[in-house]
């Protein structure tokens, strides 16, 4: 019954959907609009032409799956676990996510505005190209994360661990950090610091 709302070209609104499983799956033009997605497992899959609107998705799992032309708009992602996932070009804006693991992930020239990444591990990722518009990292593990020519507008870095995270030197003029990290914003630009 529940392979009904996974079908190409479904459009699904007001719609609940708990403890559902897909792998390997080629998925095209699926919509969610003020849907609830809990205990839902899409992985290794391709999906293309996905959208989600003004939804919430708990305690999903979408690893080594690849979106093509995402839109994910208004929504909620909470203890979700998207390792490995694929978001190149995909337009996530006003978006929460919350506790989830994003490590591994590919956002390369994604489209991420007004959105909260709270209590992430989104170490390892790429964000090569992405453009950023008042976005926030709350406590989130950054290390590692490659934002090489992305585009940074109104970042707020603060509580996040940026260790050995690439960014360009123009972008530092649009991130809040805080005092304690200085010093790997230093290293990062190549300052020796010395007593």
């Amino acid at each position: 019954m529940l392979n009904k709302y996974f079908n190409d070209n479904s459009k699904n609104k007001n719609i609940i959907i708990g403890k559902f499983v897909l792998e390997k799956k080629k998925l095209n033009d699926i919509s969610f609009y003020k849907s609830t997605l809990k205990n839902i497992s899409i992985t290794n899959s391709n999906l293309k032409d996905f959208e989600i609107i003004l939804s919430k998705l708990e305690t999903c799992n979408f690893s080594n799956s690849e979106f093509k032309n995402l839109f994910l708009k208004q929504t909620l992602i909470q203890n979700s676990k998207v390792t490995g996932a694929d978001f190149a070009e995909t337009i996530i804006k006003n978006v929460k996510i919350d506790n989830s693991k994003l490590n591994l992930t590919n956002f390369k020239f994604a489209n991420i505005e007004n959105t909260i990444f709270k209590n992430c591990d989104i170490k390892n990722s790429d964000f090569h190209g992405v453009k950023l518009k008042n976005v926030s990292f709350i406590n989130c593990d950054l290390s590692e994360v490659n934002f090489s020519q992305a585009e940074f507008k109104n970042i707020d870095l603060r509580k996040s661990n940026i260790q050995n995270t690439i960014m360009d030197i123009n972008n530092f003029r649009e991130i809040t950090i805080s005092p304690s990290q200085i010093i790997l914003v230093a290293n990062a630009l190549g300052i020796n610091i010395k007593n």
